[in-house]
Order: C-alpha cells, then sequence, then structure tokens
C-alpha cells in the first residue's frame, strides 16, 4: 500500500498540488484502502463508505474533503466511474464560534508567563499577519534579515507579499539569535526540521486548555480568522483583506463579514425583547393587558425592531 500511495504523491506534485494538500489527499485515501481491505473497488462500495462517514458523524465539510481525496484517487487508478458526488450543505449566514480579543491576548499571555516562548511567537505570527499555518516554514532567518520588512509567501503557485510588524520582526529574530538558528526556518520541530501544522495544533490545544480558553475554538486557522475579523473591525476593507489573505477571489474574503451564530441569536433575543415591550404598550394604550395583539401590530413591531437593529446588520 505504501508504494502505491508513494505513487500516487507523486502523481499529485505533477499536478501541482501544494503540500498541504498532498498530505491531506494522501491520509484520507490511506483511510478509505484500509476500509477496501483488498477488495474490488466499486461505486457501491464507495457510497457505502460515503455512508460510514455520515454515521460517524463528521462535519459535512469533512466528509466532503475526504470524497475530494478519493475522487481523485478513482482518476487516478482510472475509475473514474467509481466517483460520488460530495455532500449537499446548506450555505450559512453566520460563521462558527471564533476566538475572541480576550482570548487571544489570554493565550499570549499565558505561554509568555510560562515560558512557552516558541508557541508564543507563533501565536503572534498567525495572529498579526493572518497567513495560513503551511506558510510559517517560510518565516526564515533570510527573510526577516532583509530591510524591507515583508515577507514573500509563496502558495498554491502564487506569491504574495505580506508585511510584518516591525517589533514581531524584531522579537522573531531575537528568538533565533538566542536558540542558535542562523539559518532557515525560525520554527523548528524537535527534529530540526520546520515544524508540523500536527505540532503546533496539538500544542496550541494544550495551551488553551491550561490557559481556561475553550479549546474547541483554537485551531491553527482560527488565528488567521481572528487577524481577519479584526481587520475588518477596524479597517472595513474587504480587497486590501483578500490580498493580504491571497484570496483569488473577494467572495471569498466575504465570510469575514458575517457574523457568529451566537452573535445572529443574541439579535434574535433583543428583537424578541422588543417586541413584547411594543405588545405591552399597545395592551397598555387598548387597556386590554390579556389580549392577542392583531396581525397588524405584530407587522408594525416586525418594522420597529428591523429599524432599531439595522445599524447593526453586517453586509453580507
Amino acid at each position: 500500500m505504501n508504494e502505491h500511495l508513494s505513487a500516487f504523491m507523486g502523481y499529485l506534485t505533477d499536478k501541482e498540488k501544494s503540500k498541504s494538500t498532498i498530505e491531506s489527499y494522501t491520509r484520507y485515501v490511506k483511510k478509505f484502502l484500509k476500509y477496501v481491505d483488498g477488495n474490488e473497488i466499486t461505486k457501491e462500495l464507495v457510497m457505502q463508505y460515503r455512508e460510514l462517514l455520515e454515521r460517524e458523524g463528521s462535519a459535512y465539510s469533512t466528509i466532503n474533503l475526504m470524497l475530494v481525496s478519493i475522487n481523485c484517487y478513482l482518476e487516478y487508478v482510472q475509475k473514474s466511474n467509481c466517483r460520488v458526488k460530495l455532500l449537499k450543505i446548506q450555505k450559512r449566514n453566520y460563521v462558527d464560534a471564533r476566538m475572541t480579543e480576550a482570548e487571544y491576548e489570554q493565550l499570549l499571555s499565558y505561554a509568555h508567563t510560562h515560558k512557552e516562548t516558541k508557541y508564543y511567537l507563533i501565536m503572534s505570527t498567525l495572529g498579526t499577519t493572518g497567513i495560513r499555518i503551511q506558510e510559517l516554514s517560510m518565516f526564515t532567518v533570510e527573510a526577516l534579515s532583509k530591510n524591507n520588512g515583508n515577507i514573500e509567501i509563496r502558495n498554491k503557485n502564487k506569491t504574495r507579499t505580506v508585511p510584518i510588524p516591525t517589533h514581531l520582526k524584531k522579537e522573531l529574530l531575537s528568538y533565533a539569535r538566542e536558540n542558535n538558528i542562523t539559518i532557515g526556518a525560525i520554527f523548528l520541530g524537535s527534529r530540526g526540521t520546520p515544524i508540523t501544522r500536527e505540532a503546533v495544533w496539538k500544542k496550541l490545544k494544550k495551551i488553551a486548555e491550561e490557559a481556561g480558553v475553550d479549546s474547541d475554538k483554537i485551531y491553527p486557522h482560527a488565528f488567521r480568522h481572528f487577524f481577519a475579523f479584526s481587520y475588518i473591525k477596524e479597517y472595513h476593507n474587504v480587497c486590501t483583506l483578500a490580498d493580504i489573505l491571497g484570496h483569488s477571489r473577494v467572495e471569498t474574503t466575504r465570510i469575514y463579514l458575517q457574523q457568529t451564530l451566537d452573535d445572529t441569536r443574541n439579535q434574535i433575543g433583543s428583537m424578541y425583547a422588543l417586541h413584547n415591550r411594543h405588545v405591552r404598550e399597545l395592551q397598555k394604550r387598548a387597556g386590554h393587558h390579556n389580549s392577542i395583539p392583531s396581525k397588524n401590530s405584530l407587522i408594525e413591531t416586525l418594522k420597529i425592531c428591523a429599524r432599531a437593529r439595522s445599524s447593526d446588520t453586517l453586509i453580507l
């Protein structure tokens, strides 16, 4: 199986897939082949595997990533007729609960206090530049030593320039000197190679738990989200943010204009409270405290609520 997967990785490399994509595709295909267990691959078998993933309770977005990987593999082994459709996901007008500014500061404070300097700087870098975790390896001594204070990020055959805050640049170079890192990547793993996404993911979860922060909200990409939401809140410029994040389409960046489900729930709660106040006022005027408001009064209430909340509505 290993030789077969190695050949598949070569196929993905030829198709110019990114390193992280190759790793995830290979991981998902390996899991699928373990399920196949040497049997002939048929469309019915692939559909059964899709049903198994659903029963296991994985998020639909995760299942679709697995299916994309498997479909790519099926194309590679010339079994395109066995490819299956992805699961349909209803488009949401909200985003998952995100890391707050207070939680971000709490994580940094904990890491600094407990001498977790490497991870303090990793979180600072992710949170103040908005880079992807796999782009962390491009923060090298050579790149940071340049006078222009920018880092050239190459990802998916695209190159973009990411400005590095002066204070962060100084901290990173100081860290490199203190740890005798004179060349190459600033952040290294236990083997002296660039630190992996998995290592960062595990350590951030541990730091979050010890710092008293909800670990479900803390993972490497959460810091990219934090940067994006903070930028939008401060500068309201989606086009510039798209350039910073490396999005080729502004529509991809527009998700950072959306609210969390908690934000939406709180707004609905406020509208309901405002509705109740309006109903009580109508009943008081009519002198019927137990009367049911009419359809027209409800419509008027909704109009008032909409006007009252309009200033808080985010443009999607």
